[in-house]
């Protein structure tokens, strides 16, 4: 590859100092024909490439071409993909000092993000590998018994619905008519055996995921039904108490339902064995939590902290939106 080809692969323009350079290091670059050869007379500070007062040196490029050949070795095997490599090296940092030119490294969010990534790390490496034992049958259980309500199963009910759809935005007088076949259907459902009653569903009810299956609605908890059908339906079939029981005409802006109790299922909780495997990740977790704010509180012994939380703004203040705008490019 010439060494003006390859700059030229650069992409947009570059500044006159990286053309020359470029064209230096990569005719240079041509002149070593194997790499032990280039091994025994550079030194790791030798500059590979400049960009501006940016220099690229040995050290670096042999640090990311290691880094690179550990997960793709094929790539990185030939003089050709090492030049390319370097050429790949030129463009970042042509991008990055565009980006400083144009207040990209000032910008506060680009700023936190940063932060956060140091945050990251430092923590990673400074906090040791957990090497705590598993824990005990006893913690499982104690943490099973303090947190019944997480482990249980909410109140259930089968039951099954004929619904009769309305707009909202419908006029009385279809409102009217709909509801005289609600009632006259009422009539007849809340009185039927069951069989009758799937009949009814299976020619009446608009509800087509339980229609064909006799208006039945499988196991359900109180959110769910509530969520599919509107807290009026749901509380009426939770009322009810006894297996076969039918509620009273429901009315809701979108119609109508009726509604019988097929089974009915009281909160459980699950058994221990069960959920002992979500226990003993639960109990890891919090042993690692309570890890991580211990190493962060030696740290903060090491400041002078200061709170005022007198300052923050009520809870439900609203908080401007704020669009950051992004830096302008510098002018050529």
């Amino acid at each position: 590859m010439k060494a003006s080809t390859a700059c030229r692969s650069l992409g947009s323009p570059f500044p006159t100092v990286v053309l020359l350079t470029c064209t230096l290091v990569l005719t240079a670059c041509g002149n070593r024909t194997t790499p032990d050869s280039k091994a025994a007379v550079a030194q790791d500070g030798e500059v590979l490439a400049r960009v501006g007062d940016r220099a690229i040196t040995l050290a670096e490029f042999t640090q990311e071409l290691t880094r690179r050949a550990r997960t793709h070795p094929q790539l990185y095997g030939s003089e050709a993909q090492h030049r390319k490599l370097l050429e790949e090296m030129v463009q970042f940092e042509v991008l990055l000092a565009s980006a400083k030119e144009a207040g990209y490294d000032r910008d506060p969010q680009i700023q936190s993000q940063i932060n956060q990534f140091i945050v990251t790390r430092f923590q990673e490496d400074q906090l040791p590998k957990s090497e705590a034992a598993a824990p005990t049958e006893e913690e499982l259980r104690d943490f099973y018994a303090g947190n019944r309500e997480q482990f249980s199963v909410p109140p259930a009910v089968r039951a099954a619905v004929i619904q009769f759809k309305l707009s909202p935005k419908a006029a009385p007088e279809k409102r009217g008519e709909l509801k005289a076949k609600a009632v006259a259907i009422w009539t007849a459902a809340h009185t039927a055996e069951a069989a009758e009653f799937g009949r009814l569903a299976q020619q009446h009810s608009d509800d087509q995921t339980t229609r064909y299956h006799r208006g039945e609605t499988g196991w359900i908890s109180l959110e769910n039904l509530s969520e599919r059908w509107g807290a009026p339906v749901s509380n009426a079939v939770f009322t009810l108490t006894e297996p076969g029981q039918t509620a009273p005409l429901i009315e809701t802006p979108d119609g109508y339902y009726i509604v019988r109790l097929l089974e009915k299922r009281p909160r459980s909780a699950r058994p221990f064995e069960e959920v002992r495997d979500t226990i003993a990740y639960a109990v890891t977790q919090r042993r690692e939590l309570e890890r991580q704010a211990d190493f962060r509180s030696r740290l903060q012994r090491n400041f002078r902290v200061e709170l005022h939380p007198e300052r923050l703004p009520p809870p439900n203040a609203p908080v401007p939106p704020t669009e950051p705008t992004p830096p302008s490019m510098p002018e050529n």
